[in-house]
């Protein structure tokens, strides 16, 4: 029972470690799809693309509009540009968040 518990891990590590840098694994399966599964999986994240829908935010913006910390807010934005949902534009301190034009 200790060796297939071990063996299970140690493939989930090598599917995570796939996963973070984006590599294939057999038959050419990118996790792109997972990524983007992912990060829909939060309400929160959702409410972010909707509201981009509108236009550009800031992220003072996009924290009041959620109304959490702001440490929560990066970390949603930061899983919503790992899957390429939207893209950063810095502006002197400012970074403004968009959904991709392509």
């Amino acid at each position: 029972m200790k060796a297939r518990q071990l063996a299970f891990h140690r493939r989930q590590r090598q599917l995570k470690c796939s996963y973070k840098h984006g590599r294939s694994l057999k038959g050419g399966f990118k996790f792109n799809f997972i990524t983007t599964v992912r990060a829909l999986g939060d309400e929160n994240r959702v409410r972010i693309l909707m509201a981009l829908r509108l236009r550009t935010l800031c992220v003072c913006e996009i924290t009041t509009l959620l109304g959490l910390a702001a440490s929560t807010t990066s970390k949603h934005l930061f899983l919503l540009r790992q899957a390429r949902l939207i893209e950063g534009i810095k502006k002197g301190r400012w970074v403004y968040y968009r959904l991709p034009q392509n």
